[in-house]
């Protein structure tokens, strides 16, 4: 298993394997430092450094390497249909 972003050349996509994604979560993005997080609802860039929502529930998953990776591209759906 990875800790890190795998570039797919058009999109971001995180290797979760390792991480316990919760099932009310629908979004997941990194903090430009590397912490992973789960959102109930589609997050926002905040002070060009992280990601704020305005939801219900968020949950730290870990931490990430972000070497080269802007974390603005990190934010990506899960658990939709």
């Amino acid at each position: 298993m990875t800790d890190q972003l795998i570039d797919t050349g058009d999109h971001v996509h995180h290797a979760l394997a390792q991480f316990d994604i919760p099932v009310d979560a629908r979004w997941i993005a990194a903090d430009h430092d590397g912490e992973l997080y789960a959102f109930t609802d589609k997050p926002v860039c905040f002070a060009g450094k992280h990601w704020m929502s305005d939801g219900e529930r968020s949950w730290h998953l870990g931490t990430i390497d972000m070497a080269g990776i802007d974390y603005r591209e990190t934010l990506v759906p899960v658990n939709q249909a």
